[in-house]
């Protein structure tokens, strides 16, 4: 996250401890100091185990990052890939390397681990992931759920389905290898790559991810009354007043 967002982690990140235990948190993050301290005080409160990953030199030299992607640490280095107004809702923000971070950092951060779980900022999780980490991939590298708006995306003609990546289930050891392609992908098609990396995946990961039960990525805009175990809000944790009761119970629990 960046620091437009680090509120809405905070909040992500209660929702699932109220529900969850021996969960390991990974934040992959480019917010000053003011925010982290934040984020201490969370940990400090609850004893949650989190991990802040500060997008620096530092992490490229750590980690053996590849060079080509010290991109990512240039001020206003990448063309804003969509600048839309949401309806209803505030604009969004243009996105530059932010959008970037969390795909491409996965190869180097958490590639000796068996299965990672992504989770969009603007979440809530009102249940036990259990049965989600448990769940078998089979032959696939990702678990995901297909696209709330469309069914396909449409790259030189050919058809590739759409799968929303806010929630995403993945075998790192073995998807790991695909991560570049995405990347340069994106940077290469920024005009058509209007939400960025979530574009671009859907052509890579073409016969590789399994089909999410809806439970674990509930569009709450699209899908009011739907019950599940996590429900995301997309675009309305920016409006506060049209945010549902189930969103507020978690955000009182916080400091925001």
């Amino acid at each position: 996250c960046d620091n437009l967002y680090v509120d809405w982690v905070i909040i992500s990140i209660r929702s699932v401890l109220a529900n969850n235990k021996n969960i390991k948190f990974h934040i992959i993050a480019d917010i000053n100091y003011s925010n982290v301290k934040k984020i201490f005080q969370l940990q400090n409160e609850t004893g949650a185990d989190i991990d802040i990953h500060a997008v620096s030199t530092y992490l490229y030299d750590r980690y053996k990052i590849d060079k080509k992607y010290k991109r990512l640490l240039k001020k206003d280095s990448i063309k804003p890939l969509y600048e839309i107004v949401k309806e209803g809702n505030l604009d969004e923000h243009p996105f530059v390397s932010n959008s970037l971070y969390y795909f491409v950092y996965w190869e180097y951060l958490f590639k000796e681990l068996d299965t990672v779980l992504y989770l969009d900022c603007d979440t809530i999780i009102d249940g036990s992931l259990d049965e989600l980490f448990a769940l078998d991939l089979k032959d696939k590298d990702f678990a995901m759920r297909k696209n709330f708006t469309k069914d396909f995306v449409t790259y030189n003609n050919k058809k590739y389905t759409s799968y929303n990546g806010a929630i995403m289930l993945g075998n790192l050891k073995s998807a790991c290898e695909i991560i570049p392609k995405i990347y340069e992908h994106t940077l290469s098609n920024l005009d058509w790559a209007k939400f960025g990396l979530q574009e671009s995946s859907n052509i890579f990961l073409n016969g590789r991810v399994r089909e999410l039960d809806k439970k674990w990525n509930i569009c709450v805009k699209r899908e009011k009354g739907t019950k599940g175990i996590i429900y995301h809000y997309m675009s309305w944790s920016k409006k506060p007043y049209i945010l549902d009761d189930l969103y507020k119970k978690y955000e009182r629990s916080s400091y925001r």
